[in-house]
């Protein structure tokens, strides 16, 4: 099991303890714990949930339960920083940290943290769709007269770069660029501050967009009501199938359209549990 092919520390300790668990069919989350000098296993418990981050006092031991090296240790620690990190500027720099300490020649390719740059700027997502459209022009002075968004030349000859590095987009011979693949997504269900901040961000642009926008060119639609907790993930679902549904109906197909769009979907909770 190498260390280095995680990006989540959930994903990493459950992996862990069911290796453990199925070398020695007695081992169990309480004796983890008692190994660990921990007075009680629920802490442990919550963060195999995935229901709290992992508090700095519990590093060192799990690092020595788990029998990490030193540079797994610190790619270990390196992790819970990421995890617990407040803003998109020091997730890049923990994010970098990981990749410097990937060894070279092991052949792990992690998406999570290669795309992180990616969502950390929606612009990224913005740009690259662009590129589809019949009007678009590889000018970074063009681009930026069509968003409706504040940014520079600069950022965006910096995101054009990104995209490039990310096999995302590729430059042709006649220096234009072409979308590869059609879309990018974060894996479903799986937390991230980084693909948080970009949800929020894009919320802010729709909060935005209904002063700045003429309701002919917007929709906006939303409502309250109450579901069964046992129907909440084919609910989930659905929502995804409809979305899946709605873009192959009515997504433009290449350097046919002249306007780019988002759509936002939220489905949350109005009341505790």
């Amino acid at each position: 099991m190498s260390i280095y092919f995680y990006t989540d520390t959930t994903s990493l300790l459950n992996d862990y303890y069911q290796k453990k668990k199925r070398n020695n069919p007695s081992f169990s989350i309480r004796s983890w714990a008692a190994q660990m000098g921990m007075k009680h296993h629920g802490p442990l418990q919550q963060v195999l949930a995935g229901n709290r981050s992992i508090p700095k006092k519990y590093i060192p031991n799990l690092i020595k339960s788990m029998r990490l090296s030193a540079k797994e240790g610190l790619y270990f620690e390196t992790l819970v920083d990421l995890e617990k990190s407040h803003s998109p500027e020091q997730s890049l720099t923990y994010y970098d940290r990981l990749k410097e300490m990937r060894p070279s020649k092991d052949g792990v390719k992690i998406l999570d943290i290669q795309y992180y740059k990616f969502f950390m700027n929606p612009l990224h997502s913005i740009i690259r769709t662009m590129t589809e459209r019949k009007d678009f022009k590889n000018c970074t002075k063009f681009i930026k007269s069509k968003l409706a968004w504040k940014t520079t030349e600069s950022e965006i000859k910096s995101i054009i770069e990104n995209l490039i590095d990310l096999k995302l987009l590729e430059k042709t011979s006649e220096d234009k660029l072409i979308k590869v693949n059609k879309h990018v997504r974060s894996k479903p269900d799986i937390p991230s501050n980084i693909i948080q901040d970009y949800h929020k961000r894009m919320c802010d642009e729709a909060k935005d967009a209904i002063g700045a926008q003429s309701v002919d060119m917007r929709e906006y639609s939303s409502l309250c009501f109450n579901l069964k907790a046992d129907q909440f993930k084919k609910a989930r679902e659905e929502l995804r199938e409809m979305v899946d549904s709605f873009i192959q109906k009515y997504e433009a197909e290449p350097f046919q359209s002249n306007e780019t769009y988002q759509l936002n979907i939220q489905l949350f909770s109005l009341t505790k549990n």
